[in-house]
């Protein structure tokens, strides 16, 4: 019993900090201060993961999940807490970081689908990026 109680304090200290990372990110505008904003996100990552950014968004995808929850022990609401940091990061970076940004997407639908099957729940999000991805920009400007 104190193991769980500890394990959910955990779960929900975690979640606070993806929280305040993704607070950050939304108080930014587009493209600004986006090496501010890397370096922020990887020094908290790895401060709490023992991960960086970089080093997140280039886990191989089909392993992608399984390491975040069994070895990171993400549970749902802060991997999709983390699909919203990458997404948002994925917006804010420029056409200069395209590799970045299209790695940061590609985690986002890892995230979503896994999180579809498991909660029966489908994302909004997933369909602007999947969208994004394949080159179709939802955006009207």
């Amino acid at each position: 019993m104190e193991s769980k109680d500890y394990l959910e304090r955990e779960f929900d200290r975690f979640g606070q900090v993806l929280g305040r990372m993704l607070a950050f990110l939304l108080g930014l505008q587009k493209a600004e201060k986006t090496i501010e904003a890397h370096h922020y996100l990887e020094e908290n990552l790895k401060k709490e993961l023992a991960l960086g950014l970089d080093d997140l968004v280039n886990l191989p995808d089909d392993s992608f999940i399984n390491i975040l929850k069994n070895e990171k022990y993400f549970n749902n609401n802060n991997l999709l807490t983390l699909a919203e940091i990458l997404s948002e990061l994925a917006e804010k970076f420029d056409s200069d970081h395209s590799n970045f940004t299209e790695q940061c997407r590609t985690k986002c639908l890892i995230i979503y689908d896994y999180l579809e099957k498991e909660e029966n729940i489908m994302h909004f999000n997933k369909v602007i990026i999947r969208n994004k991805l394949s080159g179709r920009n939802t955006d009207q400007d």
